[in-house]
């Protein structure tokens, strides 16, 4: 069986790796779901940027 869903738990280590990475607009053939309980997220999307705070889900 086709394995549905993948989960990522990212650590602040992670997070800090993710954030000092290129950023390149781009799109993916897959949703996203996003659950922070701290801290904050940038969001970008139709080239507009937001920053929102937790506890979030995107």
């Amino acid at each position: 069986m086709k394995q549905i869903f993948l989960t990522f738990q990212v650590s602040k280590e992670d997070a800090f790796r993710i954030a000092e990475a290129s950023h390149e607009p781009h799109t993916h053939d897959n949703e996203e779901l996003i659950i922070g309980i701290e801290g904050k997220q940038d969001l970008f999307i139709g080239f507009k940027t937001s920053l929102i705070g937790a506890p979030l889900i995107s």
